[in-house]
C-alpha cells in the first residue's frame, strides 16, 4: 500500500508542476490571448487594477 501511495503522490506532485510551468507559461507569452486581455483591460480600467498593481509591489 505505500508504494502506491507513493506513485500517486509522485503522480500529483509531477501533475502539479506541470500545470504551474503551463501557467508561467501562458502568463508571460506575450501573444497570449490572455496577457493581450489584461493589458487591454489595464488600459482601459486603469483605476480598477491601480490598488491590484501597487499592492503586488
Amino acid at each position: 500500500m505505500e508504494i502506491k501511495y507513493s506513485r500517486i503522490t509522485v503522480s500529483y506532485n509531477i501533475k502539479k508542476e506541470q500545470v504551474i510551468t503551463e501557467l508561467h507559461n501562458r502568463w508571460n507569452d506575450s501573444d497570449s490571448e490572455v496577457v493581450k486581455r489584461m493589458n487591454s483591460f489595464s488600459e482601459k480600467s486603469p483605476e480598477i487594477l491601480k490598488p491590484i498593481l501597487e499592492g503586488s509591489k
